[in-house]
């Protein structure tokens, strides 16, 4: 079988990459919006989706997510595993397209230049879907070329790349940004080949169809970012391309010297293009890479999205359209050989083999759980960490989801260890609060969340500030207490 075909390069690749994404698998703490996966991942499959659909996250991710952690619970390791072998799965993808659709060069140094990605390595750390949302573009990119080159796909690979069309939208809504991208590409450079764009039709129309249950929720989300934006800021102009294109090289001397690879490729294409040397799977990685970099930069001033983890599934495109270009300009063995070797390198040591998450999570849990006793009120700012936090407090909380409630349960056995979670300081609170001489508050991002807030200052009012600590990259953390004795009998 075609697919099979020289394992060796692909069993060598995979492995590599596991060894490498899982020295310092759990260095970093389970944070950002990891905890808030995984606690939905613990309900059941119905339960999980409804509350999903309040939410910007289609459920295929949680859902294979809910199946593992049956199988091998919530610890850091075990919910990292599975997005680290997502991410390493996806390089065996980047070399077959490499390979049947260019040469083996192209095909092995695009996939060394995913492995050293630093943001790939991010992503594998990370349980949350793009490492998924990841690999199933490229399987279906792979599929697609497929059915490009060879003007047909079999009855199975049909089926395979319809549901993979399916599964990337249950999986991301930005999967529906592949459907343009490849939509774009069969009429613009076979729109007179009328059996393989009904082929193509066909494919999508049964991919549509199941996705119905979702529509209503996809619209719903879209109208929503239409019509509020998002937490995101608007682009800085060229500032924001140059750092998009950072965060795939890892350090600002790769990326400079990436971004005059590809342009001295293209001045080159530029001036043999005469010459018919143009070939059309070139054509295929620029319309993948460029038109989403641009479109997103630009659509991004009206509704902001302009990210590194929503253009993760480019990055692909772009490690192969490097590879491509050396290949281009140094088409001699041994000149690709040394370019290629000096590019790795580039990669290999400014790579980040334990890349921050700038949360310590861990750390900020310790601090308060060490100064709070029966006499301490914890209060934390915003109620958004409290998954976070709870991950870290008590796993025994986070692991007692209900049906029915999504965070009632959690939120009353918080309460009940004296933790709450606010927004601001209502009337109840300062009542609530005098029965205590200690009062631990946490300021996890508060003034993001919930600007002018105040409950730091609303505090000072009757305590004194005895310990303030502060962890990267947002948490303050304020240990007040007060000299009168207003504790009462409770």
């Amino acid at each position: 079988m075609k697919l099979l075909k020289g394992c060796t390069p692909l069993l060598l690749l995979f492995f590599l990459n596991v060894a490498l994404k899982c020295i310092y698998l759990t260095a970093e703490p389970v944070s950002h919006d990891e905890p808030f996966t995984i606690y939905h991942a613990q309900f059941g499959f119905s339960e999980l989706v409804g509350y999903l659909k309040n939410y910007n996250n289609p459920p295929l991710f949680e859902l294979i997510l809910h199946v593992w952690i049956k199988a091998f619970g919530i610890s850091e390791l075990s919910v990292r595993v599975l997005p680290m072998l997502f991410s390493s799965a996806s390089v065996i993808f980047i070399y077959l397209i490499g390979r049947d659709f260019f040469n083996t060069r192209v095909a092995l140094l695009a996939s060394l230049l995913f492995t050293f990605s630093t943001m790939q390595i991010w992503y594998a750390h990370d349980c949350r879907v793009y490492s998924l949302f990841l690999l199933l573009t490229l399987l279906s990119f792979y599929l697609f070329f497929t059915l490009l080159k060879e003007g047909g796909l079999s009855l199975k690979r049909s089926l395979v790349l319809l549901a993979v069309h399916a599964l990337l939208i249950y999986a991301h809504y930005f999967g529906l940004f592949v459907w343009l991208l490849q939509s774009i590409l069969i009429f613009a450079f076979h729109f007179r080949n009328r059996k393989l764009l009904l082929r193509f039709a066909g494919i999508m129309l049964g991919a549509s169809l199941l996705y119905l249950p979702q529509v209503l929720s996809l619209y719903e989300r879209f109208t929503d970012s239409a019509g509020h934006g998002t937490w995101l800021k608007p682009p800085s102009g060229a500032e924001s391309l140059y750092n998009m294109l950072w965060s795939f090289s890892n350090a600002p001397l790769v990326t400079v010297l990436c971004i005059a690879l590809l342009l001295a490729a293209l001045a080159r294409f530029l001036v043999f293009a005469k010459q018919g040397q143009a070939q059309r799977p070139v054509l295929y990685l620029c319309v993948w890479f460029l038109l989403p970099f641009l479109g997103m930069f630009l659509l991004s001033y009206k509704i902001p999205m302009f990210l590194d983890r929503y253009l993760i599934y480019i990055t692909p495109a772009y490690y192969l359209l490097l590879a491509v270009s050396l290949s281009f300009l140094l088409p001699a063995k041994k000149a690709f050989c040394t370019g290629s070797a000096l590019l790795i390198a580039g990669f290999v040591f400014s790579a980040s083999f334990n890349p921050s998450k700038k949360r310590a999570v861990r750390e900020t849990v310790d601090f308060i759980a060490s100064r709070k006793d029966p006499g301490t009120l914890v209060l934390i700012c915003p109620p958004e960490f409290m998954t976070n936090f709870a991950y870290y407090y008590q796993r025994d909380y986070f692991r007692q989801v209900e049906g029915g409630s999504e965070y009632g349960r959690l939120t009353r056995l918080l309460e009940e260890d004296q933790v709450f979670f606010i927004n601001r300081m209502g009337p109840e609170l300062p009542e609530k609060a005098r029965h205590y001489k200690r009062i631990i508050y946490l300021d996890a991002g508060a003034d993001f969340s919930f600007p002018d807030n105040h409950i730091k200052d609303d505090l000072l009012k009757n305590y004194t500030l005895k310990e303030e600590a502060f962890q990267p990259e947002l948490f303050h953390i304020y240990v007040l207490e007060t000299d009168r004795d207003r504790l009462t009998s409770r």
